[in-house]
């Protein structure tokens, strides 16, 4: 009896021979669409668990029902309080701040 990997792997052969491959082609493809990312099954449960950020974000949504969502993030995020202006993202003072901190 086949596991239902065997039998997909039964359905997909017959699919390469129904459009002319051969063995070694039909190996070829196989091995060329193996998923490498795949995992146990148990190794995962659904629903996922939230995010980490997930907490802050609700936060700001709770405190832009009574300000202006664009209020709250130009608080929260640092880039809204930089002009928006082309090639702002190249300038030192840009980066300096976005990007290290500063």
């Amino acid at each position: 009896m086949f596991s239902k990997w065997g039998e997909r792997l039964k359905k997909r052969k017959e699919i390469l021979i129904s459009f002319g491959a051969e063995e070694l082609e039909i190996q070829e493809l196989l091995a060329y669409n193996q998923n490498i990312f795949h995992q146990k099954e148990d190794s995962c449960s659904f629903p996922l668990p939230d995010e980490l950020f997930l907490k802050t974000w609700e936060a700001y949504v709770s405190e832009a029902e009574k300000l202006r969502v664009c209020n709250v993030l130009k608080k929260k995020l640092v880039q809204f309080q930089f002009p928006i202006e082309e090639g702002i993202s190249q300038k030192e003072y840009y980066k300096a701040v976005t990007r290290k901190g500063l």
